[in-house]
């Protein structure tokens, strides 16, 4: 198959699986059907950026098949690249979530008020702002590149994880079959390319 093709091929497969979510959230609606407009565009970036760092982990776990499309360097400058996408995502997200009326008291995870599906939300947010500031902070703060690729893949998976437990519990677009299976097949994805990254091909 010729290089361009192949290349051509695994970005529509990537891209794909960032929109899927999407695709499935208006098909099977759930217990968000009816929303505002702008609460379904605000959970429909929610949805993309979760999508986005669940497969930050493929752009960077060596798959043979997938660097040989586009190069271990390209892969790693796309990967910081939509890294930023995601961090613009989830500010929107948050944005015109708070917009569609959710109480801006819930911006302080520790509140009484506070419900803990959105508790988890925060706790996604702030390690995403660590781990930016770690990133692109790392040389001006001093830290080996051991530390930093540590704490990287800490935070990384942190953020995914807490992530997950936020959309799940807050249900509507999430609380439909369909949606449930593609995200438990997007986490045994995520597991099989953690585990290839860190164990088999580290």
């Amino acid at each position: 198959m010729r290089p361009v093709i192949k290349t051509a091929l695994w970005f529509g497969a990537y891209l794909l699986l960032i929109v899927l979510p999407l695709f499935v959230a208006a098909t099977w609606p759930a217990e968000g059907a009816g929303r505002p407009f702008w609460m379904q565009f605000g959970v429909a970036c929610g949805f993309a950026a979760f999508s986005i760092m669940a497969f930050e982990f493929a752009l960077i776990s060596k798959v043979r098949l997938v660097t040989g499309a586009f190069g271990q360097d390209v892969l790693l400058q796309f990967h910081r690249q939509m890294g930023m996408v995601a961090a613009v995502l989830i500010a929107g997200h948050a944005a015109l979530m708070f917009r569609s009326g959710y109480p801006l008291a819930w911006l302080n995870p520790f509140s009484a008020d506070n419900v803990w599906a959105m508790r988890w939300g925060i706790f996604a947010a702030m390690a995403i702002l660590v781990l930016m500031v770690v990133s692109l902070g790392r040389r001006r703060l001093r830290i080996s590149y051991d530390a930093w690729q540590l704490t990287h893949g800490f935070l990384a998976e942190a953020a995914v994880l807490l992530s997950l437990v936020h959309l799940l519990m807050f249900g509507a677009f999430s609380a439909g079959r369909p949606m449930r299976l593609l995200l438990a097949v997007y986490c045994i994805a995520l597991v099989a390319l953690r585990a290839w990254f860190v164990a088999i091909k580290p």
